[in-house]
């Protein structure tokens, strides 16, 4: 247990600061944290604010490249110019080292695409990442 706190003791629970704009589109300009952006440790991507509406609205934190304007979806190797109707980083932990994030359902994603399933036949879901990481947990509608 000592060797673990030791490990973790120059680690930050909360996510970097540092916000940036991504230029409005669907999804982005139609609520007032639309469009709020955080990059993501480790990695060239943004986690963003959206909203999608149906029958009602939702705020979703979605995974945006900036490099290629466009939001990911890795889980799925979909990517697309406007944000994704779900939230592909909805309540997930972004491990620290920037190559994998866990979903509230336990899933394993890496950032380069594909999944796998962190909580096997158990049905365990949610988590965190074993080397720490930052949490992104789903906005309020």
């Amino acid at each position: 247990m000592a060797s673990l706190a030791e490990r973790g003791r120059e680690r930050r629970l909360e996510r970097p600061g540092g916000h940036e704009t991504v230029q409005a589109g669907p999804g982005l300009a139609d609520c007032d944290d639309c469009g709020k952006v955080e990059r993501i440790p480790g990695t060239h991507l943004l986690a963003v604010t959206t909203e999608y509406c149906e029958d009602a609205c939702h705020l979703h934190v979605g995974l945006y490249d900036p490099r290629m304007a466009e939001f990911v979806d890795p889980a799925r190797n979909a990517r697309q110019k406007e944000p994704f109707p779900w939230g592909t980083l909805d309540d997930a932990w972004v491990c620290a080292g920037g190559a994998v994030f866990v979903t509230r359902e336990g899933r394993a994603v890496r950032f380069s695409g594909g999944s796998f399933d962190a909580g096997g036949a158990s049905g365990i879901g949610g988590g965190g990442c074993l080397d720490g990481g930052w949490f992104y947990p789903r906005p309020e509608d």
